[in-house]
């Protein structure tokens, strides 16, 4: 069975890499001025606010599923 690609997907992962490849550039830069503990909790930080944000556009629960035994 042959798959069609999805454009959206290979625009997600364009957009990522270059995320990416800029966060190098940036840590770099930033870690001349505060230390890289304090960027990374600072970087932690944001990821995870803006995730929080996505999750509340996207109606989607915040609390975690039970966990289940495997």
């Amino acid at each position: 069975m042959v798959r069609k690609s999805d454009p959206l997907a290979f625009g997600g992962l364009a957009l990522l890499t270059l995320i990416w490849s800029f966060s190098w550039i940036a840590m770099k830069q930033v870690t001349s001025y505060i230390g890289a503990f304090d960027f990374t909790a600072l970087r932690c930080i944001f990821g995870a606010v803006v995730l929080w944000i996505v999750m509340l556009i996207r109606g989607k629960a915040l609390k975690p599923t039970p966990f289940g035994y495997t």
